[in-house]
């Protein structure tokens, strides 16, 4: 178990660079167009600049698993070329099968809304699985014709088995989602961890159209339509200090501790934390905490409901659009249903401690002896 979440590290790490340096692009493009996210008119140059940098980042971000496909392949076979060109078909076949347009074909009917959510989705470990099953069954039969034509099929079985249980999961995701969004602040505490929880493997999405989407109840959607009855805002505050300090602060912990020859290790981690600070994407981090501490990353869903819980009770109040990173929290500001925004300085300072301190240790008792800090990732 221990060599396969190596493996998977080793696989993650260059592609994490890419994918936190396309987060801070779209960070940054959403500063200059807030109607990237939020809607409504593209006027000034400004705009269109910033909504040219959301494109660009979306283009990774929004084909992670198809680029983790390939980096899989590369990663798991000798020969790098062959094994990058099986990694990408695997994932050309993978988010091929997994669309609306292949389902409804194959089942004969129209899809409803929650399963067309889980089906035009192709995510990162989606990805990672198909490149990663390919490329070995190439590897073990040596690039032979068979063995190409086993791998892409072996990819695409993967891919329909995981797509299946996705749809159920979601199924029952939803109507988690529905009880939390019912049960006023143990729901959204549990909702807070759960989402984190369920994030790298894109299965807080069903969570997230109950709570936040849902176009009459949902959070976020009273949020920006300018409301103010039924507290807006409670399922979206505890992201803030977590993202905007907790992540960023961890990062640059861990990153302070690598010695000077693993440069690029420190160059992922930082990267990593000012996606989380600016554009309040925290996946890369998460995903490289994941598979460097399992148990350290329910440590880390675990502080996001802590936060969620000290936000309710403090009364800050904020609400995003992309995430809950600094962008987000300076454009909700002007609406009516934020509150108490400045007591993001108290709680982000908790958060920059807090987070560091428990995950930065957890995971070097985990995984490391304290003289041999190189190895955290």
């Amino acid at each position: 178990m221990k060599k396969m979440f190596e493996t998977i590290r080793d696989i993650l790490l260059p592609g994490l660079m890419v994918l936190s340096m396309a987060a801070v692009l779209e960070g940054i493009g959403y500063c200059l167009c807030p109607a990237s996210m939020q809607g409504g008119e593209i006027l000034t140059l400004a705009n269109r600049i910033g909504w040219v940098l959301v494109r660009i980042s979306g283009a990774v971000l929004n084909n992670s698993g198809l680029f983790l496909s390939c980096l899989a392949g590369a990663s798991c076979c000798k020969e790098k070329l062959t094994g990058a060109a099986i990694g990408i078909s695997a994932g050309l076949i993978g988010q091929s099968i997994q669309s609306t347009q292949a389902l409804t074909v194959l089942s004969g009917r129209e899809l409803s809304e929650l399963t067309a959510a889980a089906v035009d989705l192709f995510p990162l470990a989606d990805g990672l699985v198909c490149g990663m099953i390919a490329s070995c069954i190439v590897q073990k039969w040596h690039s032979s014709g068979t063995s190409v034509v086993l791998g892409l099929l072996g990819s695409a079985v993967a891919s329909a088995v995981l797509l299946g249980m996705r749809i159920l999961l979601y199924q029952g995701l939803y109507r988690l989602g529905q009880v939390c969004l019912l049960t006023g602040m143990p729901g959204a505490v549990l909702y807070t961890i759960l989402n984190r929880l369920l994030c790298p493997f894109q299965l807080h999405r069903p969570l997230n159209l109950a709570v936040l989407s849902n176009p009459v109840s949902g959070d976020l959607v009273r949020f920006w339509a300018r409301e103010t009855a039924g507290d807006p805002g409670r399922y979206m505050s505890g992201f803030f200090a977590p993202m905007i300090a907790g992540v960023p602060m961890t990062c640059y912990f861990l990153a302070r501790r690598l010695p000077e020859t693993k440069r690029f290790q420190r160059i992922v981690l930082l990267t990593a934390g000012a996606a989380s600070l600016i554009a309040g994407l925290s996946e890369p981090f998460e995903y490289l905490l994941l598979f460097t501490s399992p148990i350290g990353y329910v440590c880390y869903a675990l502080l996001y409901g802590l936060f969620e819980l000290l936000s309710l009770v403090s009364g800050f109040r904020s609400g995003f659009a992309c995430s809950g990173g600094l962008s987000d929290l300076i454009f909700s500001s002007l609406y009516p249903a934020a509150s108490s925004t400045w007591l993001i300085m108290p709680l982000g300072i908790l958060a920059g401690v807090l987070f560091p301190v428990v995950l930065g240790k957890f995971i070097t008792s985990y995984n490391i002896d304290n003289r041999e800090t190189e190895k955290i990732i």
